[in-house]
């Protein structure tokens, strides 16, 4: 059974990311396997994870939580080090073995989701999925496009998250998204995705994969369930993922 890893760094995230991704994979006979790095304000923790638990069953994920969690919020002192946070997914990747790892990506203007991602950077997944929570996608090849009832599936395993819902309307973050990234797919750099539908919904992903010498970007396509991990293609995006986010660079120049 092919397997997929979805790394949360807080108990919703993988709600937000690409949550109609996942449900498609599994329900196309897929392992779907979401590991939780943390679970917030330490106060919220209990709240957390019975919603996560919540989500899990909404969803017919499986589901891995970090126990201690690591501690990559803002306010957490100290930070857990992208070292510490790379070997505990190293183990969660041997236990669970997934042909893809999908994560916030490395420029997602979160501080936490920022810091996960370059640990799964240097855990080195066969297959990256990466996705955008806090900010869009700069150069996206995989689109994948969804029906009004698998957007309602997945809004409906998002009101598992009751308490962070009554402080941020994230039902209406995952509607604007979703449906922006329809006329986005036109927008994108190189060739256009082949996508001719009526959809109204759409998840965009960017795939790199593992090579000897670094990271490959993965072919432009829309989303194929029966064919889902072809052949990528020669472009190395190594100095990509590695360059410096916004965020990095706004807080080293702000601490001159």
């Amino acid at each position: 059974m092919p397997a997929v890893l979805n790394v949360s760094p807080h108990p919703d995230d993988g709600a937000l990311g690409a949550p109609m991704t996942l449900a498609h994979l599994r329900h196309n006979g897929w392992r779907v396997v979401d590991v939780l790095l943390s679970r917030g304000r330490e106060g919220d923790h209990d709240r957390r994870i019975a919603e996560w638990h919540d989500w899990l069953a909404r969803t017919g994920f499986e589901g891995i939580a970090l126990d201690p969690p690591l501690r990559i919020s803002s306010l957490d002192r100290p930070l857990a080090t992208e070292a510490e946070i790379a070997a505990a997914l190293v183990e969660v990747i041997a236990d669970v073995e997934p042909d893809v790892v999908m994560s916030p990506n490395v420029h997602d203007r979160h501080l936490g989701h920022e810091l996960v991602a370059r640990a799964v950077e240097f855990s080195y997944p066969k297959v990256w999925w990466m996705y955008g929570i806090w900010s869009s996608l700069q150069t996206p090849n995989i689109y994948a496009p969804f029906s009004s009832t698998d957007f309602e599936a997945a809004a409906h395993a998002l009101d598992a998250f009751k308490g962070e819902l009554e402080r941020t309307n994230f039902r209406l973050m995952l509607n604007g998204r979703s449906q922006l990234n329809v006329p986005l797919k036109e927008a994108t750099p190189a060739d256009a995705f082949n996508s001719f539908g009526s959809e109204y919904y759409a998840e965009l992903m960017m795939e790199v994969i593992r090579s000897n010498d670094g990271w490959l970007f993965g072919t432009r396509r829309t989303f194929d369930v029966n064919d889902p991990l072809p052949a990528p293609s020669e472009t190395d995006v190594s100095e990509l993922l590695s360059r410096v986010s916004d965020n990095t660079l706004l807080d080293q120049l702000q601490s001159l």
